[in-house]
Protein backbone atom coordinates (compact mmCIF):
# COMPACT_ATOMS: atom_id res chain seq x y z
CA UNK A 1 0.00 0.00 0.00
CA UNK A 2 2.44 2.65 1.01
CA UNK A 3 5.32 3.13 3.29
CA UNK A 4 4.80 3.71 6.95
CA UNK A 5 5.89 6.99 8.46
CA UNK A 6 7.83 7.05 11.69
CA UNK A 7 6.21 8.91 14.57
CA UNK A 8 7.58 12.38 15.12
CA UNK A 9 8.16 13.49 18.72
CA UNK A 10 6.14 16.55 19.62
CA UNK A 11 7.18 18.99 22.25
CA UNK A 12 4.15 19.82 24.39
CA UNK A 13 5.54 22.51 26.65
CA UNK A 14 7.74 25.53 26.22
CA UNK A 15 10.90 26.20 28.13
CA UNK A 16 11.69 29.32 30.09
CA UNK A 17 14.10 30.45 27.41
CA UNK A 18 11.42 30.22 24.73
CA UNK A 19 9.04 32.32 26.80
CA UNK A 20 11.83 34.80 27.57
CA UNK A 21 12.72 35.13 23.89
CA UNK A 22 9.10 35.80 22.99
CA UNK A 23 8.74 38.33 25.80
CA UNK A 24 11.93 40.12 24.73
CA UNK A 25 10.71 40.27 21.13
CA UNK A 26 7.36 41.70 22.23
CA UNK A 27 9.09 44.23 24.49
CA UNK A 28 11.32 45.48 21.69
CA UNK A 29 8.44 45.65 19.22
CA UNK A 30 6.22 47.55 21.67
CA UNK A 31 8.93 50.05 22.65
CA UNK A 32 7.77 52.87 20.31
CA UNK A 33 4.15 52.53 21.45
CA UNK A 34 5.23 52.45 25.09
CA UNK A 35 7.39 55.55 24.61
CA UNK A 36 4.52 57.43 22.95
CA UNK A 37 2.09 56.42 25.70
CA UNK A 38 4.57 57.53 28.38
CA UNK A 39 5.10 60.86 26.64
CA UNK A 40 1.36 61.41 26.33
CA UNK A 41 0.64 60.61 29.98
CA UNK A 42 3.54 62.69 31.35
CA UNK A 43 2.68 65.66 29.14
CA UNK A 44 -1.00 65.48 30.09
CA UNK A 45 -0.23 65.33 33.81
CA UNK A 46 2.18 68.27 33.61
CA UNK A 47 -0.31 70.28 31.57
CA UNK A 48 -3.14 69.60 34.02
CA UNK A 49 -1.01 70.53 37.01
CA UNK A 50 0.22 73.70 35.34
CA UNK A 51 -3.28 74.68 34.21
CA UNK A 52 -4.42 74.46 37.82
CA UNK A 53 -1.44 76.56 38.88
CA UNK A 54 -2.28 79.28 36.38
CA UNK A 55 -5.94 79.00 37.47
CA UNK A 56 -7.25 78.24 34.03
CA UNK A 57 -10.36 76.17 33.52
CA UNK A 58 -10.55 72.89 31.65
CA UNK A 59 -8.26 71.45 29.04
CA UNK A 60 -9.54 73.64 26.22
CA UNK A 61 -9.09 76.86 28.23
CA UNK A 62 -5.43 76.08 28.84
CA UNK A 63 -4.28 76.07 25.22
CA UNK A 64 -1.54 78.56 24.36
CA UNK A 65 -0.72 79.31 27.97
CA UNK A 66 2.67 78.95 29.62
CA UNK A 67 1.40 75.63 30.97
CA UNK A 68 1.37 74.16 27.47
CA UNK A 69 4.89 75.40 26.77
CA UNK A 70 6.15 73.92 30.01
CA UNK A 71 4.37 70.63 29.34
CA UNK A 72 5.90 70.30 25.88
CA UNK A 73 9.40 71.14 27.04
CA UNK A 74 9.56 69.04 30.21
CA UNK A 75 7.35 66.17 29.03
CA UNK A 76 9.98 64.50 26.82
CA UNK A 77 12.65 65.02 29.49
CA UNK A 78 10.58 63.19 32.10
CA UNK A 79 9.50 60.49 29.67
CA UNK A 80 13.03 59.11 29.31
CA UNK A 81 13.47 58.10 32.99
CA UNK A 82 9.94 56.65 33.11
CA UNK A 83 10.68 54.57 30.02
CA UNK A 84 14.02 53.47 31.48
CA UNK A 85 12.35 52.22 34.67
CA UNK A 86 9.72 50.36 32.64
CA UNK A 87 12.35 48.69 30.47
CA UNK A 88 14.34 47.74 33.58
CA UNK A 89 11.24 46.05 35.03
CA UNK A 90 10.61 44.27 31.73
CA UNK A 91 14.23 43.11 31.76
CA UNK A 92 13.80 41.69 35.26
CA UNK A 93 10.68 39.83 34.16
CA UNK A 94 12.50 38.42 31.12
CA UNK A 95 15.42 37.32 33.29
CA UNK A 96 13.00 35.60 35.64
CA UNK A 97 11.33 33.83 32.71
CA UNK A 98 14.69 32.72 31.36
CA UNK A 99 15.79 31.27 34.69
CA UNK A 100 12.52 29.42 34.99
CA UNK A 101 12.00 30.19 38.64
CA UNK A 102 8.45 30.61 39.82
CA UNK A 103 9.23 32.97 42.67
CA UNK A 104 12.27 35.18 43.11
CA UNK A 105 11.96 35.19 46.92
CA UNK A 106 11.54 31.46 47.35
CA UNK A 107 7.91 31.81 48.38
CA UNK A 108 5.06 30.25 46.54
CA UNK A 109 3.79 26.78 45.88
CA UNK A 110 5.83 23.81 44.83
CA UNK A 111 4.62 21.55 42.06
CA UNK A 112 2.98 19.18 44.53
CA UNK A 113 0.82 21.91 46.01
CA UNK A 114 2.44 22.30 49.41
CA UNK A 115 4.20 25.37 50.71
CA UNK A 116 7.90 25.62 50.00
CA UNK A 117 10.39 26.92 52.53
CA UNK A 118 12.69 29.78 51.69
Amino acid sequence: MGRQLAPVPVRTDTTGEDRADRAAFLAVMSLPALAFADWFVVTTVIRDVQCERYERGGVLDCGGSPAMEEAYTTGPLLTVPVLAVQMWLIGLAIRRLRSGSRSSLGWGRSRRGGRRRA
